[in-house]
């Protein structure tokens, strides 16, 4: 019963794909170790499964005797109560509700790949921009195709969002996608719990459905106008009334002189027979950096398709972690910013900071007095200009508010100048006293 796990690339948000992928694969091995867990009336019920599984996996006989023993020491084990709860549960998905288990392993294994596939073609390190709007399309439609009649399918994304699944746009329960082992287990089993499943399965897809309308951006302006950079489009008038929009989405990055360039650009390169061919193979960041004849819409569009996505931006959170802490909060963003770039820089080469200053021989290889100096130095240098920009604000919220600065008097001179205002007082009130009592004489 020798088996090999699958590999798989880690989503935390798709992981019950992975895992019901690893269940099917393991469901006879937990099978037949259960089986001891049963009771005796319970073996003799599920005599014909375990046996099943042994002649199906052509286990040998030494085998099945060893798998005996072992039944026998499980058997005796002492359980808490805790512990023969859970294993009740186990013992009720493997054998008592095993048809339905099995239907719920193959739907997920079947449902959730759609959506596994989209996230691994967002795993690439090259830029994806310029397909994301059209994978989400691509998605929403598929998806929705597994529980909606094809007719009722729109093809605009527009009339995708507006879709409210009504009853008479539903495909029958029997008809829905569920994957092969679901549906060979609805149309052999006589299990009454196949139309149960049938009903949670549709109204898991219908709210399943409704998320992904309300949280996939189909409509976006600026992604639909990222999938017009991609030189595949080029050649029909709606790339052109797209990618007329790219200025006004995306900003600061071309002068008034430089778009002006950018639309008569647009034009000639709808029709330019000179231009490289463009396969999947080719990463569009790369295409567009050796267009040096489209100086504007290079300048842009590189800009466009060089935005951070993916996991790249978890992956970033994470390490950032790494650097913040509760002693090291107060680190300024120039700062972060170069940890960052070292970080990279080194990842790009493929060495360690311990690699990458290796010395052949400690003692007496030279040392990189840069390297050693702005080591010294940094952190000096880095709090210097932090304390300036700190006075500097001050100093101009002063002027700005226009607030006297008062100086702050040292502990001595403040004691001493008490010290003369007490003498003063007891001085004026002796002599307001001397006043009194010669009027009284």
């Amino acid at each position: 019963m020798f088996s090999v796990p699958e590999r798989f690339t880690v989503h935390r948000f798709l992981s019950a794909h992975s895992l019901a992928v690893d269940t099917v694969r393991l469901i006879d091995a937990y099978s037949v170790f259960y089986y001891a867990f049963l009771s005796k009336s319970e073996q003799k019920k599920y005599t014909s499964l375990y046996k099943g599984i042994l002649e199906r996996r052509q286990v040998s006989q030494a085998s099945k005797e060893a798998l005996e023993r072992m039944h026998s020491r499980v058997s005796k084990k002492k359980m808490t109560s805790e512990g023969k709860e859970r294993k009740q549960k186990v013992l009720q998905k493997l054998f008592t509700d095993r048809t339905v288990t099995r239907m719920m392993l193959g739907i997920y294994m079947s449902s959730l790949l759609l959506l596994k596939d989209y996230a691994v073609l967002f795993q690439k390190k090259a830029p994806m921009i310029h397909v994301l709007n059209d994978e989400q399309l691509r998605l929403v439609r598929n998806f929705i195709g597994y529980f909606v009649k094809p007719q009722c399918v729109p093809s605009t994304a527009k009339k995708l969002s507006e879709m409210d699944f009504a009853e008479e746009t539903l495909l029958p329960l029997s008809d829905m996608f569920m994957g092969s082992v679901a549906s060979k287990l609805v149309t052999s089993s006589k299990c009454a719990d196949v139309k149960m499943v049938l009903v949670m399965l549709r109204t898991g897809h219908i709210k399943a459905g409704k998320m992904l309308l309300q949280k996939m951006p189909i409509n976006n302006m600026l992604l639909k106008t990222a999938s017009a950079v991609d030189p595949s489009a080029r050649g029909h008038s709606e790339t052109i009334r797209l990618l007329k929009n790219l200025p006004e989405l995306v900003k600061h990055i071309l002068s008034e002189e430089e778009e002006n360039k950018f639309l008569q650009e647009i034009y000639q390169y709808q029709l330019d027979p000179t231009l490289p061919d463009f396969n999947s193979d080719t990463r569009i960041d790369h295409w567009w950096a050796a267009q040096n004849g489209y100086p504007a819409m290079k300048k842009i569009i590189l800009a466009l398709v060089t935005c951070f996505h993916g996991p790249m931006v978890e992956g970033t959170f994470n390490r950032m972690g790494d650097i913040l802490d509760s002693k090291s909060s107060s680190l300024s963003i120039d700062s972060l910013n170069a940890i960052q770039s070292v970080k990279s820089a080194l990842k790009e080469k493929g060495v360690s900071a311990v690699e990458y200053f290796h010395r052949e021989d400690t003692l007496y290889t030279p040392i990189v007095t840069g390297l050693t100096y702005n080591l010294s130095y940094a952190g000096s240098d880095e709090r210097n200009k932090q304390l300036m920009t700190i006075r500097l604000e001050k100093e101009e919220k002063k002027k700005h508010l226009d607030i006297l600065e008062i100086k702050v008097q040292m502990k001595r001179a403040a004691h001493d100048l008490v010290s003369e205002t007490v003498r003063n007082d007891s001085e004026d009130h002796m002599a307001n006293i001397a006043k009194r009592m010669k009027f009284d004489c």
